[in-house]
């Protein structure tokens, strides 16, 4: 039970950082996006 637990926790903490730095890419791809209209 204690092995399955950790792996839990690892996998869980797997996908919060994907989802963290899906956000950064996301948030920096909108950035750079707006950037484009505001300069063209």
């Amino acid at each position: 039970m204690k092995i399955n637990f950790n792996l839990l926790k690892i996998k869980s903490i797997e996908i919060s950082s994907a989802i963290i730095v899906r956000g950064l890419f996301d948030y920096s791809y909108v950035r750079i996006i707006d950037d484009i209209a505001i300069f063209s």
